[in-house]
């Protein structure tokens, strides 16, 4: 295993290895665990940068609470979505790879540190698995890096918040999020990520069964709003990608079963 290309701590003013890139709507409750899992990181070369969409909660109290000094950068811009703040995060970062946290999730103290020795190794693209806690604290499953399938070219991955390490390069080069998706963002992405690594002959992915992210269950994520930006979403993913998935029709069929029960549950709401 090679040697980091930096030290395992970020001294004022130096560039960061990993930017952490935060965004937040509304979330001033949860903010401080998620960020707080990450300043406990036992791998020190790291940059936060939370991406205020509008809040009205005063989230920016709650940033400053926290005593993150320099490391923590604050960024603030009228609601535009999540996928509009994660641009704006990448579009400001220093850091030569590209980490999204979601505000109401947080992640091992191991979590940079696992992927920091992946990159030492070069890999281009590190993902982990994600363990999912109810609004209680049972445990409702883990999704872990695996096979995604032929829109992915098959490789072995998870295109989750904080389940991805993406060098900035690449990240670029695919052209960052689609800021009309309200849902499934990650997926898309990943979709295109995917599809840079596997026409690339040197370009590696690396991935860890181990779960490094929590992800929480809570109203937020439930109801018929969220059902609405599934269904939004999934069609505009049958829309994009037609094309593609024309040459597997047991995908595109997924989708729109997906799609379809979706419009059901609306109905009866």
């Amino acid at each position: 295993m090679r040697t980091p290309p930096y030290d395992a701590s970020c001294p004022i003013g130096e560039r960061p290895l990993f930017s952490v890139v935060v965004p937040t709507y509304n979330r001033r409750d949860l903010l401080p665990r998620a960020l707080g899992s990450v300043l406990g990181q036992t791998f020190g070369n790291y940059e936060i940068i939370v991406v205020d969409d509008g809040s009205t909660d005063d989230t920016m109290s709650v940033i400053q609470s926290l005593h993150g000094g320099s490391r923590v950068r604050y960024l603030r811009q009228p609601q535009h979505g999540v996928g509009a703040a994660r641009n704006r995060g990448a579009q400001a970062s220093r850091g030569d790879w590209l980490v999204f946290l979601d505000s109401d999730d947080e992640v091992r103290p191991d979590w940079l540190a696992a992927a920091a020795a992946r990159v030492a190794d070069g890999c281009a693209l590190f993902c982990c698995g994600v363990r999912v806690l109810k609004a209680d604290g049972e445990l409702n499953g883990e999704k872990l890096a695996a096979r995604q399938g032929p829109l992915f070219g098959n490789i072995h991955a998870r295109f989750l918040a904080g389940a991805f390490v993406v060098s900035r390069d690449i990240f670029r080069a695919a052209g960052g999020y689609r800021e009309d998706l309200t849902y499934a963002e990650n997926y898309e992405l990943g979709i295109r990520i995917a599809r840079i690594i596997n026409e690339s002959d040197v370009l590696v992915v690396c991935h860890t069964h181990e779960t490094l992210v929590t992800a929480h269950e809570h109203e937020g994520r439930r109801g018929s709003d969220l059902s609405v930006r599934k269904l939004t979403s999934i069609e505009l993913l049958l829309q994009s990608y037609d094309t593609e998935l024309a040459a597997h029709p047991r995908k595109a069929a997924a989708l729109h079963r997906r799609a379809c029960v979706l419009a059901l549950a609306l109905e009866n709401y």
